[in-house]
């Protein structure tokens, strides 16, 4: 209801509070409010009685008036607004309908049924809300289950409430007495205007009540629910015709309700009694002892048992198990039945029904009882006291002496209990079975004289009972009685509640979806099981169908065996003969036991499968969700609610709302109370009632509001108890235990939440959810280590990052975060810093030390985050990028749960569709499964009518709804992607481009015409008019053109993996030219420059590689605050990208500039696969200047003795290890110990999704063995050689030093086969070589950093043929090309080559590098020297070219 939220403020009771110095005085009321208090009276000038009514002295009487909640709330002082709730119970609708009569008497009629239903509700725990007089009817409104006077049982109370209403209201002028009960969920509240304010209840159970009882004229009628919830025998209930009611489209089946039965209902088939055979074997052999030894002396009948007592809750069926024993009595014993009421629970009340049953034979015949006595007894020898015995005992109306008073206890006489003995064995003579029915009515008398009757030895008694706690101490003292056998009855196991519904049901197999419902419902109950077929079946959900049993098999439905649900123990008949007795009782022990022990396995493989049964079948429309569970938990939360305060039951209410684990922060900003002290006694007290507990947070070191840090939990700590670490505890609150400061909270039960959460209405979840994502908005921040900004975007809201234009919303939440920085200061000074760990891991990195000590030559490591470099020509390094100790995505993750849930409970549908979205968008590559489940709830949310009755923004906007699911298509193609779904991902990307309504061009001619377009587009933003095609759109346009631009990312993604290279360029550029169209999306900018690079670089567009990376650099300088993990990674790929485009392109000091700050962020990020391709280009680098030590180092930190070991990192190990020894002739690894690591793994190796560390591999060990002419081992090698070769290898840098490699073996292969004359081999080779040649020349263009080898290679080429010309003119090109890119092995192997060729070199040299590869002459590495540089392999030439 609006204006009933529970942080309103305090009604007039609260501020208006009169006092009395006693019962008859009045004092002048005190006002908290400033002012006269005829102006305070003035207020309720529109009810002129109120202000009499205060002025007068009989003002408090009116009290009398209200309603016992309210009541309760003004004695408390609470405000009338915390009365508001949404609770289950119980509406009873009674209409009194009345003949014409004076006014006169219906005024005597109404008072009279007033006083009648009040005192009747009271006694029952109900509440008389409402009473209506119209022309003829008389309506009253009864509640049951209100605040504080709930007590489980309510829909019990009411149903015999109205029955006992119906019985009273009898009257001549009264002509029908209709009353409708139902049970449901309600608004519990106070309701209009200040002035005329009434306590209610408004909801669907409070209309049904209503129209039952119009439907059904001078009925008591209820609906399923409390039909099913009274937990009363269902013959008290029968179904009735369906009416039409007005407003109640599925009211559900209506009965109704008579407490006494109805006899015209037919008796059930008899069915077996299930999981109760040890109650009845201990039955058959209580009484079978008791008959045995009925004529045998007492002395001999001490320890028999002449009774049982079956002890259970309600419904368990305890009644069917006393008839079951019952029919398990021989037909030769006497079986007298009685049922007890409460009623009936008066002095000597069970004994007199006895006596009645077995002395007349009727319970009605109390004249002939009584004869029977002066028959049976000699009343002249009877003493007074025997006289008055009998008269008080049997009720009997025997002539007394005049005077006689009997002032004593009259059981307490022998002669009494001697007399009564006698009594009963003169007039029974043979075994006679009482069962008696709700034990719990037996009153102490008759409890008392059930033992005497025992001792008779004649009478064996069989007794239920539901409640021992409520029984007096004189019938549990009798109950404890050694001659009575106790047995408590528990519900039944869950295979003996399938057969039970199966017998309800009379069918043989029930669906799985129906045992699985009744197993966690029913807690075994029968009748809750009873119930609920009987609900069902009425209600059209369960019908019964004819198949065999091989069909029913197949549809999933459970089918116990035949004897469970038909046979019963086969009873002979019997006579009091004892030998026929033994043989009776031996016959049923017998089949007892063999049932027990029954195979039922082999029972159903013997059943006929084509034999034809009935089936139970649930409809298609059946929701399990709507069949409510028990309510006993239900009910004990709803008393230690109640018990509650009215502050404690707001505060629990805001920690309903913010879930099942809270922490404190949370909880106190939604209470809003300024006293910290009653929240912490309030929490102190919901410890104490187990109502919360500690969930253990560290907040020692506390980075955020939002994301708590567990702490470790004490073991064996007794509750309540709180392990919260770092707390703040309050000075005034030293008496207080720990846990009434606990930091991180959860309840105890969750179902102590769900309850609590649905007491609140929904204008008050929709105000305390709000707060709570206020809250989360204001303080979900960044971590410490992060600077604790705002996050780059929350909710579709980004921050001002240098690249986007602000909104006025943004700005404001930016200046409330600024004015949180005091308080963000205070917090974070009790954190513990991490700069000597930080310094640490630098220290550790031999990667970084080799780049900053060793390779880098210009000044200066980049800017600090948010100021821009002083020179133009830096690179800015982000060196205060902290991932190693980052929390800001865990506090990410940890803010979209809660933001989602309060973003449906406050309504915002758009923000929860961006939650959902941005939530998924950090899931999609660590959490796929997750991922994908959110984008299925945010389609719902978008598809659903409600999004949209609640978008303000862009619902009028044709293309927004398809925009939205386009973004969700997306990113599912983006999870598909990540799993490795190829096709899926390509499918779901297409469908997003057709949702953007801009698709992807089919055929080639279309994909050449939007390529010319892009083309044009960038060549005018790149040289003509930049202003005008980039940063031109923003808003919701520049949103769209961002969103289509990630989506052309991940195709490109998708077409580079599926070798599609035409594709990849095309979506490179469209992605590009859209990116720039807002320019806004650091991320997305990256990755674009990065795409674009890699695709101007295949192209040997080198220029505009150069000027994309120069607006790379202005784009990391335009960037403002620290990057997010997102932003890092793509920064990371792009500085990767442009640095291996300097390495190859031969710009050695340009790519070291990029190559510290990617180094660190490789490092901090732990992206081993990128980690091991720059660690791959630095050891190209390292090995072209010597610096062996230094790659040795690298390489046994980042590959051999990787922290996340995979085979893969250990190949490329091996292979530079085979790679230094190739170029210098120092061993790292010998080729032995390379050798024997294919020897352990195989190819395993190429089992990987990059082989380019395999191939590598094998083409280094195919060199070394061609080099040293060891031709045997070559041939395994050169088999992988081929393979390699018959690849593709477009695009793909590392493949050309891969190429280089073999072309310098088939060199070397070359000059064998013509020092061998082989014409046709050497033809073979010769073309290989030459294809070759060709292809390198053409990459080595693309990569300039190989020319110098290349052209090396084919100076050897030419030498080998004969042409020295150009053999020395090619070396001399080397000699330019290795000086100009720094390349020193080449210059040394160059000049090596050319001493070898002029005849110059030292014979000695020749074969130095062949010597020293056997391993008993190893050169060690840790022997180099580079400024003595190394001795090269000597290129071998032809013979004939010797001489």
């Amino acid at each position: 209801m609006d204006g009933m939220g529970v942080l309103q403020t305090a009604g007039p009771w609260k501020r208006f509070k009169p006092s009395f110095i006693n019962d008859n005085e009045l004092l002048i009321p005190a006002i908290d409010v400033a002012g006269d208090l005829e102006q305070y009276y003035k207020k309720f000038a529109l009810r002129p009685v109120i202000v009499s009514a205060l002025r007068s002295l009989w003002w408090h009487t009116l009290r009398k008036f209200m309603v016992q909640p309210v009541v309760w709330a003004v004695e408390n002082d609470e405000p009338m607004e915390f009365l508001t709730e949404i609770r289950r119970v119980v509406v009873i609708f009674l209409n009194i309908v009345t003949k014409t009569v004076t006014d006169e008497k219906l005024v005597e009629i109404v008072d009279t049924a007033y006083k009648c239903v009040y005192s009747t509700s009271s006694a029952a725990g109900g509440l008389l809300n409402k009473v209506s007089l119209f022309d003829k009817d008389l309506m009253f409104l009864l509640v049951f289950g209100l605040r504080g006077m709930s007590h489980g049982d309510e829909a019990q109370k009411s149903l015999l409430c109205a029955q006992a209403l119906k019985e009273r209201l009898i009257d001549p002028n009264i002509i029908s007495v209709s009353i409708g009960i139902s049970s449901g969920t309600t608004y519990c509240g106070v309701v209009g205007h200040v002035l005329r304010r009434e306590y209610t209840v408004i909801g669907t159970a409070a209309n049904k009540a209503a129209r039952l009882m119009t439907a059904y004229r001078n009925k008591l009628v209820c609906d399923k629910e409390t039909f099913l919830r009274s937990k009363m025998d269902h013959d008290f209930f029968r179904l009735m015709e369906f009416i039409p009611m007005k407003g109640i489209k599925r009211p559900g089946p209506v009965y109704e309700f008579n407490k006494y039965g109805w006899p015209e209902k037919p008796s059930g088939i008899r069915q077996p009694v299930l999981g109760r055979e040890e109650e009845l074997r201990a039955f058959i052999l209580a009484l079978q002892k008791a008959m045995e030894q009925q004529h045998e002396p007492v002395e001999k009948q001490q320890d028999l048992i002449y009774g049982v007592v079956f002890i259970g809750p309600l419904r368990v069926g305890k009644k069917r198990l006393m008839e079951e024993c019952i029919y398990l009595t021989p037909n030769c014993v006497r079986i007298v039945r009685i049922s007890l009421t409460e009623t009936e629970k008066i002095p000597y009340g069970l004994f007199r029904q006895i006596a009645l049953k077995t002395l007349s034979g009727s319970s009605s015949e109390r004249d002939k009882c009584e004869n029977q006595l002066r028959t049976s007894l000699d009343l002249d020898t009877l003493s007074p006291v025997e006289l008055y015995a009998i008269n008080i005992i049997f009720g009997c109306r025997l002539e007394l002496p005049d005077n006689f008073e009997f002032p004593d206890d009259i059981l307490e006489e022998n002669s009494t209990k001697n007399l009564v003995r006698n009594i009963f064995e003169n007039s029974i003579t043979s075994m006679c079975i009482v069962a008696i029915e709700e034990g719990m009515n037996i009153d102490d008398e008759s409890w008392r004289l059930l033992l005497v009757l025992l001792d008779t030895k004649t009478i064996f008694v069989i007794i239920t009972l539901t409640d021992q706690t409520s029984m007096s101490e004189v019938a549990l003292q009798c109950l404890s009685s050694n001659k009575l056998l106790q047995m408590p009855i528990s519900g039944l196991s869950p295979w003996y509640q399938l057969i039970i519904a199966c017998q309800f049901l009379d069918v043989q197999a029930v669906p799985t979806d129906l045992e699985k419902l009744i197993q966690s419902a029913s807690s075994g109950v029968p009748g809750w099981i009873q119930d609920l077929i009987i609900s069902l079946v009425q209600q059209g959900d369960l019908s019964v169908e004819t198949t065999t049993r091989a069909k029913a098999l197949e549809r999933g439905a459970v089918m116990p065996t035949p004897s469970l649900l038909y046979t019963t123990v086969a009873l002979a008949t019997t006579t009091d003969n004892q030998v026929s007795l033994d043989a009776y009782f031996k016959e049923v022990l017998d089949k007892l036991n063999a049932h027990e022990s029954h195979d039922k396995s082999s029972e159903l493989l013997a059943l006929n499968p084509n034999e034809h049964i009935q089936i139970a079948v649930l409809a298609d429309t059946f929701d399990v969700l709507n069949i409510r569970m028990s309510v006993d938990e239900d009910v004990m939360i709803m008393k230690t609610y109640d018990s509650l305060t009215s502050f404690e039951k707001m505060l629990l209410k805001c920690c309903s709302v913010l879930g099942v684990v809270f922490p404190r922060q949370m909880m106190e900003y939604l209470v809003e109370c300024e006293s910290r002290s009653k929240i912490a006694k309030a929490v102190a007290k919901l410890f104490s009632v187990r109502v919360l507990e500690c969930e253990g947070g560290d907040f020692t070191q506390e980075t955020s509001k939002v994301l708590v840090h567990r702490s470790p939990e004490i073991q064996n700590a007794e509750s309540p108890y709180c392990y919260c670490r770092g707390t703040e505890e309050l000075i005034d609150c030293a008496d207080l235990p720990k846990y009434a400061f606990c930091g991180y909270m959860r309840f105890k039960s969750t179902l102590f939440r769900t309850t609590t959460y649905y007491l609140l209405t929904e204008i008050q979840k929709y105000d305390l959810h709000a707060r709570a994502l206020l809250f989360l908005k204001q303080y979900t921040r960044r971590c410490w280590y992060c600077g604790e900004g705002c996050f780059h975007k929350l909710l579709g809201r980004r921050t001002n990052d240098g690249l986007v234009k602000e909104s006025t919303d943004l700005k404001n939440t930016q200046e409330m975060i600024q004015s949180l920085a005091e308080e963000s200061r205070l917090v974070t000074k009790r954190l513990t810093r991490s700069a000597k760990s930080m310094e640490h891991m630098f220290q550790s990195s031999a990667m970084i030390r080799i780049f900053s000590e060793e390779l880098l030559r210009f000044p200066g490591q980049g800017s600090e985050i948010g100021v821009l470099p002083k020179s133009d020509t830096h690179v800015r390094s982000f060196s205060s990028l902290d991932v190693a100790n980052c929390e800001c995505l865990t506090i990410a993750l940890a803010a979209y749960v809660q933001l989602i849930v309060h973003c449906r409970g406050a309504g915002e549908h758009e923000k929860l569709f961006e939650a959902y979205l941005e939530y998924a968008d950090l899931c999609v590559n660590s959490n796929t499964p997750q991922a994908l489940c959110l984008l299925n709830e945010a389609e719902t949310v978008i598809m659903s009518d409600e999004y949209w009755s609640h978008c303000r923004l862009h619902c009028k906007i044709s293309w927004f709804k398809d925009f939205c699911l386009g973004r969700i298509v997306s990113l599912r193609g983006g999870c598909m992607l990540a799993s490795g779904e190829l096709i899926e991902a390509r499918k779901h990307l297409h469908r997003a481009l057709e949702l953007f309504r801009d698709p992807f061009p089919t055929s080639k001619y279309q994909q050449m015409i939007r390529n010319m377009h892009i083309t044009v587009r960038q060549w005018m933003a790149f040289k003509v008019a930049p202003k005008a095609f980039v940063g031109t759109e923003d808003g919701l346009i520049g949103f769209f053109y961002e969103e289509v631009a990630i989506t052309l990312n991940r195709l490109y993604t998708l077409f580079i993996g599926c070798k599609e290279y035409s594709n990849a360029e095309l979506t490179a550029k469209w992605s590009f030219d859209y990116a720039l169209r807002s320019n806004s999306n650091f991320k997305l900018l990256c990755e674009c420059y990065g795409n674009m690079i890699t695709t101007h670089f295949n192209n040997q567009e080198f220029s505009k590689c150069v000027k994309i990376v120069n607006m790379a650099i202005e784009l990391s300088r335009r960037k403002r605050g620290r990057l997010d993990d997102a932003e890092a990674r793509a920064v990371c790929v792009l500085y990767t990208t442009v640095f291996l485009f300097y390495v190859n392109y031969g710009k050695k000091n340009e790519s070291l500039e990029f190559g510290l700050p990617v180094m660190h962020m490789v490092s901090m990020l732990q992206e081993s696969s990128m980690r091991v391709r720059l660690v791959v280009s630095v050891l190209r680098l390292l090995l072209s200047d010597l610096h062996i030590n230094e790659m040795v180092l690298l390489m046994r930190e980042n590959l051999y003795m990787d922290g996340e070991f995979d085979l893969s990192s250990t190949t490329w190990y091996y292979t530079y290890s085979l790679m230094i020894l190739i170029e210098t002739g120092y061993c790292v690894e010998s080729y032995q110990q390379c050798e024997r690591f294919y020897m352990q793994h195989g190819d395993t190796i190429l089992a990987f999704k990059s082989k380019d560390a395999a191939w590598d591999y094998f083409g280094c060990m195919w060199l070394i063995t061609v080099r040293v002419c060891a031709w045997e081992a070559s041939i395994l090698w050169e088999k992988k050689v081929k393979e390699i070769m018959s690849t593709e290898n477009k695009q793909i840098e590392y493949k050309i030093h891969l190429q280089l490699i073999l072309l310098e073996g088939w060199l070397i292969v070359l000059v064998r086969e013509i020092d061998a004359m082989n014409e046709s081999q050497i033809t073979i080779i010769k073309e290989t070589i030459k294809n070759m040649f060709e292809t390198l020349s053409k990459s080595c263009r693309r990569a300039p950093i190989y020319q110098p080898r290349y052209f090396l290679l084919l100076a050897y080429f030419n030498i080998i043929r004969g042409n020295k010309f150009r053999a020395r003119s090619h070396l001399e090109k080397t000699f330019e090309l290795a000086k100009e890119l720094a390349e020193g092995t080449i210059l040394i192997w160059a000049e090596h080559t050319r001493q070898h060729w002029t005849g110059t070199l030292d014979p000695e040299l020749e074969d130095y590098w062949v010597e020293h590869i056997e391993p008993d002459n190893l050169l060690d590495y840790r022997n180099f020297n580079k400024n003595l540089g190394f001795v090269p392999f000597t290129l071998p030439l032809p013979k004939a070219l010797l001489r």
